[in-house]
């Protein structure tokens, strides 16, 4: 008994657990016992459980947010010629530095592919932030790996004076022991950011998605009993409840049998639809206030609504200028991308100990071409609206 003891309390204090960080410059390289990364499927939420759980409902079950965020990420990252990783480093024309440029170029292609970026883009419209761990080896002197973490479980640490960020922790609920990583390995992409975290890009159209959810059902149970109108059989007169009965046990049994084509009755006997009954009040109201809902919804991407199948109709307040605000929220969106891309690469170049005076590179991103019949327009001439736009990053702003 005292063998099997003493292997039994072995096994268990063997199990690893998942301990703080060691508090190095850029960190260490992380076996998976540290974190857990779950990108096929749901996150379990600790920081802001509410919250979370109704964004995720939103973006995983309606359709415009759904078709948004896709569209989002592939004008993002990628153009008509099909660039299979939709961004580039390149060298500054006024002041080229090649050996930066391919260091820049080398931890890009070692640390992701465009399912990682596409990935970043995503989390951070959609939860407001995307965490990403740089994986260092510090024997070769290089970010290895990034891997993303789920977002609804990572708490950013601020110092209590200052303000700024000392660490962040994942938190895994229950009794599970929190991971403690430092700010230097952890790139944090935000939208619309609040102090320490970001805002979902439909943030403010949870309360038009929960109506929109009552609505739906209310919709569909009218649709439904509008639909089903049933049939009125009128008996002749004198009849008795025993010819009812017989009656109505003939007609299911032929039913049963598949379409009734013919129904003989006696005289002063009926069969009509009855009148007063929903199917004849209208369903325009209901219709309405459901396809203005979604409209409100779809509004928070900017996306065109012909892009996302809403009516005109209903979408007249996006669809003055959707070009313009489709272009202007796709060059934000490669403009937060690419400050997280700029503090990985510049992560690499302190490992190389490159001096930041030589840290001078851009990001440069396909061209957005939003009018099919812009290659029949002359260069020269004024075009009216947003054609097209080429979105360059340099030094975090635009060229």
């Amino acid at each position: 008994m005292s063998r099997r003891r003493r292997r039994k309390q072995q096994s268990q204090s063997s199990e690893p657990t998942p301990r703080s960080l060691p508090s190095s410059s850029f960190g260490l390289r992380l076996s998976s016992s540290f974190f857990a990364s779950i990108p096929d499927t749901e996150e379990f939420p600790t920081r802001s459980p509410d919250l979370a759980k109704q964004i995720i409902d939103l973006v995983n079950h309606c359709p415009e947010a759904g078709v948004a965020l896709e569209v989002l990420c592939a004008y993002a990252l990628s153009s008509g010629t099909g660039d299979e990783l939709g961004f580039a480093v390149l060298p500054d024309e006024n002041d080229p530095r090649p050996n930066t440029v391919k260091i820049a170029r080398a931890v890009i292609d070692r640390v992701g592919d465009i399912w990682l970026w596409w990935q970043v883009i995503w989390r951070f419209l959609a939860w407001g932030d995307a965490f990403g761990l740089m994986e260092i080896d510090t024997k070769a002197m290089q970010v290895e790996a990034l891997r993303l973490l789920p977002t609804w479980q990572i708490h950013a640490i601020p110092d209590e004076t200052t303000g700024q960020i000392i660490h962040y922790e994942q938190r895994f609920g229950g009794r599970r022991e929190h991971a403690v990583i430092q700010p230097l390995s952890m790139v944090q992409w935000s939208y619309n950011r609040r102090y320490l975290y970001g805002r979902s890009l439909y943030r403010e159209a949870l309360p038009d998605w929960a109506k929109l959810k009552d609505v739906d059902q209310d919709l569909s149970d009218a649709s439904r009993e509008a639909a089903l109108q049933p049939n009125v059989h009128i008996m002749p007169p004198g009849a008795d409840e025993n010819y009812k009965q017989a009656y109505k046990s003939d007609h299911e049994a032929r039913k049963k049998k598949g379409i009734v084509p013919d129904i003989y009755l006696l005289q002063g006997a009926e069969v009509k639809k009855p009148m007063g009954l929903p199917s004849s009040f209208p369903l325009t109201g209901f219709l309405d206030h459901h396809l203005m809902r979604r409209a409100r919804i779809a509004m928070r991407s900017r996306v065109p609504p012909y892009l996302l199948g809403i009516d005109s109709k209903f979408a007249k307040e996006i669809s003055m200028q959707p070009a313009i605000a489709f272009v202007v929220q796709v060059g934000l969106v490669r403009q937060l991308f690419s400050a997280g891309l700029r503090q990985l690469i510049n992560t690499e170049l302190a490992l190389k100990n490159v001096s930041p005076n030589n840290w001078v590179y851009r990001i440069v991103f396909p061209k957005i071409n939003v009018n099919p019949y812009a290659e029949l327009i002359e260069e020269d001439v004024d075009q009216p609206g947003v054609t097209d736009s080429d979105f360059v990053m340099n030094g975090g702003g635009y060229d």
